[in-house]
């Protein structure tokens, strides 16, 4: 059986270093083009997790039954309209207020180093997903423990999370229809994405019946098609907006869509990348990034209460949904719902936008 390959370059160390020559446009093709191996006890430890905990599910709906049997509140429609009522409740009342996303990339992130015998999956999965972020960094391990915990304070404060595979969806399910040869398969081939997609489903479930969630809503991980639908309703329902992402003509769009709204934009996506393939020449190891945008965040105030801050960055999205909710905003993890507002479709579940959004991309 072959061992999975994941696109980085492995060191010698607990860091990697990046191939010249590095631009958005091909920083993540140089990565690759390099391969590391992903022993196969390892797969065969990812495998057996699954299959132990997962294959006796044979019901479509189950996860979403899971988190209702764990006694939490669950929205598995993605199109209810009932997370948009949410939403402007806490924007009516003032009332801070945080929506995040468990995607794959957060699990990456998340589960780094929780699930034993996976250490060399967790760690460059985990690379590989910072990497792939306009704001990135060279992560040590001690890094990526302190990053995995703010994360999971991401979700202590949070009072939605969107979960994947709730909605009929689920990828566990299908790997139990499937079998266990297909989910190896699956891995062999992506084995950052497919790890992350399919703890992306176990880990949540694994907090929600440890009690880790309990009082809070669980919804769908793509409920951004539901409030980029309601998008006008929810601004109406706004005293001012916040744009927190790196698409500059959806400031513009906004504020030529709410003329009577004070309209901010914070510009993520800037950190300065790294350069050579010296680790003296790095230009940033540490996520600095995080700091100067909650920095930039604050300065939008000194009065949160009844502002709507919508987020795009990635798997940083939950840390800034969490400083805006502190300050006392209404803030909600878009992702890439933020790019189906100006008309662009970078993901391909967006290719079946106009089933959910029939006036897409007629929204603003």
């Amino acid at each position: 059986m072959e061992a999975a390959e994941i696109d980085l370059e492995r060191a010698n160390h607990p860091r990697f270093k990046f191939p010249e020559p590095l631009t958005d446009n091909t920083m993540l093709d140089a990565l690759r083009r390099q391969h590391v191996i992903i022993p196969e006890h390892e797969v065969s430890a990812f495998i057996d997790q699954l299959q132990q905990r997962y294959f006796p599910y044979d019901d479509v709906a189950f996860l979403a039954k899971s988190y209702e049997s764990a006694g939490l509140r669950t929205i598995a429609s993605l199109l209810s309209g009932r997370l948009t009522r949410i939403v402007i409740d806490a924007l009516e009342q003032g009332r801070p207020f945080s929506a995040i996303r468990i995607g794959d990339g957060e699990a990456n992130l998340l589960t780094y180093n929780k699930y034993p015998g996976t250490p060399e999956l967790d760690r460059l999965s985990a690379q590989t997903i910072i990497a792939a972020q306009p704001d990135r960094f060279v992560p040590s391990d001690s890094l990526l423990l302190t990053l995995r915990d703010w994360l999971h304070g991401t979700i202590d404060t949070a009072d939605v999370v969107g979960v994947r595979g709730i909605n009929n969806n689920s990828k566990i399910h299908r790997c139990a229809k499937e079998g266990a040869q297909f989910a190896r398969d699956r891995l062999q081939h992506d084995p950052r994405g497919f790890s992350g997609v399919i703890r992306s489903e176990m880990y949540p479930l694994e907090l929600a019946n440890q009690g880790l969630l309990n009082g809070k809503i669980i919804g769908p991980a793509h409920f951004y098609f539901e409030l980029a639908r309601d998008i006008r309703l929810l601004c109406q329902a706004a005293r001012r907006i916040i744009l927190l992402t790196n698409v500059e003509s959806l400031h513009t769009r906004f504020l030529h869509a709410f003329p009577e709204k004070n309209v901010a934009w914070v510009s993520v996506g800037n950190a300065p990348l790294p350069v050579g393939n010296h680790r003296e020449a790095l230009a940033l190891d540490a996520p600095l990034f995080l700091e100067r945008t909650r920095e930039e965040l604050q300065a939008k105030g000194p009065d949160f209460s009844g502002a709507l801050c919508l987020i795009g960055a990635g798997p940083w999205s939950e840390l800034y949904c969490s400083n805006a909710k502190q300050l006392g905003a209404v803030a909600v993890d878009m992702g890439s719902g933020l790019d189906l507002l100006v008309g662009r479709q970078i993901r391909p579940v967006h290719k079946r936008v106009r089933e959910f959004i029939p006036d897409w991309p007629a929204l603003l």
